[in-house]
């Protein structure tokens, strides 16, 4: 009688776990066909774009998606534009890309969270303006849209709280990039006018920025961003040095910014630099404002600095006689430009 009885309800039990799947497949393949329809993506394409018009003050317009959803996507002609601060009827576009292909972790979708795996990004320009007041038309572009309802956002997921009830929730306020291999290809900047340090070098205004290539492993959340930058190269305007190269660790929270192993190489010279700067939040805003008040703890040197290699970027544009500097090595936690600021003005003396 038992034996009869575990018989039967283990058979009962496994029809009911056999059933069980089936629905669950049954509709696990009924919303995987949902997501291919056209339809389908066509309003995930307007809750995309929705969703960016809530997080921040500019416009975003994807020409077409496409791909395996919800594992991968692919989207193309993906623009960001700004409305023109000279009162001209019109908008700025700020962004564009060929296309970009995107990693999906699918189980984030079912808690309103976007997580994105790894993407590739190809021919993206990117364009610097500045507006009447001379800063760039980015930092109004990226404000949110909602400035309380974004710091609401941003001090309860600090804390661990959850959001308060009256917040609106949208993927972009809740993005979590965690991507092992992230592509660049075919990139290129735009930039309208150079300010500080970088606008009394001796590049040429406006700027381009062309032949950008990356690589790199990329890792964004609200706590914290981290950036392994494996290879990235471009080449800067008309520099007879040759393209620039850069690699190396960078990492932010709310409160450091850091560098590890961050190496720039341009012609034959090559900088190193490593340290933190202490009072930079990258999400926070008013980034020169941060920098300025920031204090700085860096190590800068170089197993080898040729200097002529740095001959465009001096506001004298000098002829270097001295060939090159070899082993050297700075700290400066006053300033972040000190260090080459005081190379520079020996080699115009020299």
């Amino acid at each position: 009688m038992l034996l009869r009885w575990l018989h039967t309800t283990w058979t009962y039990l496994l029809r009911l776990v056999f059933g069980a799947a089936l629905l669950l497949l049954l509709f696990g393949g009924i919303a995987f066909g949902l997501l291919q329809l056209e339809a389908t993506r066509s309003w995930l394409v307007d809750r995309l774009e929705r969703d960016y018009r809530t997080a921040f003050r500019s416009e975003l317009d994807v020409g077409s998606l496409r791909g395996t959803l919800p594992f991968r996507a692919s989207l193309d002609e993906v623009t960001v534009t700004h409305a023109r601060t000279d009162g001209a009827a019109g908008a700025d576009t700020l962004l564009s890309v060929e296309r970009v292909d995107v990693t999906l972790d699918p189980w984030s979708l079912l808690s309103n969270r976007l997580s994105i795996t790894g993407f590739s990004v190809q021919g993206p320009r990117l364009r610097l303006l500045t507006d009447s007041t001379g800063a760039y038309t980015w930092a109004q572009a990226l404000a949110p849209a909602r400035p309380d309802t974004a710091a609401a956002i941003r001090t309860a997921e600090r804390e661990g709280d959850p959001a308060p009830e009256t917040t609106s929730r949208s993927w972009f306020h809740n993005i979590r990039i965690i991507a092992p291999e992230v592509s660049i290809t075919g990139g290129s900047v735009y930039v309208d006018r150079l300010h500080g340090a970088a606008g009394r070098a001796g590049l040429p205004q406006p700027l381009e920025i062309g032949e950008l290539q990356a690589s790199f492993f990329l890792e964004l959340t609200e706590r914290q961003r981290f950036w392994d930058i494996r290879s990235l190269s471009m080449q800067v305007g008309e520099l007879q040095a040759g393209d620039v190269a850069l690699s190396g660790q960078v990492y932010n929270d709310n409160r450091f910014l850091e560098f590890n192993g961050f190496t720039l190489r341009l012609g034959d010279s090559e900088l190193e630099l490593s340290g933190e700067v202490e009072g930079v939040d990258l999400y926070a805003g008013q980034l020169a404002r941060q920098f300025r008040e920031a204090h700085y703890d860096l190590n800068l040197g170089s197993s080898r600095l040729v200097l002529d290699d740095f001959r465009e970027l001096s506001p004298v544009s000098p002829r270097w006689d001295a060939p090159s500097i070899s082993a050297c090595t700075r700290r400066d936690a006053s300033t972040p430009f000190g260090w080459m600021n005081s190379v520079l003005a020996w080699a115009r003396v020299s």
